[in-house]
């Protein structure tokens, strides 16, 4: 007699790789940015509110201005971060460069355990259109 088992807590993580290169699908511009991998059409998503944006400015093109010498005789510039808004490229400049530091999950359950790119899969993007207004089911891959 054979017996099957049904394991609920399998790693999903096992056979996550990290895509390869990223483009942005949608960015609700205070929370979350969905992004694909061209090469293999997956779609993830990348909380970032509690990333403070200022990481994200200095990915940006910030303009720069010079504001005299220091006392080596170098010249000192100024930035004004405050005055720029942070755009969209900017986040996924800054996610591209983190990514081989961050966590990489599948699913609702990685979601919601707090992995820094999430592979979306339809349940997870269902969750996602309730949580998020401004994505539409397209956005997603849903359709």
């Amino acid at each position: 007699m054979e017996i099957k088992r049904f394991n609920h807590f399998i790693n999903e993580n096992e056979n996550i790789q990290k895509p390869n290169d990223l483009k942005i699908v949608v960015d609700d511009n205070k929370d979350c940015l969905i992004v694909q991998d061209p090469s293999t059409q997956k779609r993830y998503v990348f909380v970032y509110s509690h990333i403070d944006d200022k990481d994200f400015k200095k990915y940006g093109d910030v303009e720069s201005e010079i504001v005299g010498r220091d006392e080596d005789g170098d010249l000192e510039w100024y930035t004004d971060y405050e005055s720029y808004e942070t755009l969209s490229e900017d986040r996924l400049a800054y996610l591209k460069d983190h990514l081989n530091k961050m966590t990489i999950g599948k699913g609702i359950s990685d979601f919601e355990s707090g992995e820094d790119l999430v592979e979306l899969d339809t349940l997870l993007a269902f969750e996602i259109l309730s949580m998020f207004k401004k994505f539409t089911p397209k956005d997603l891959g849903l359709t």
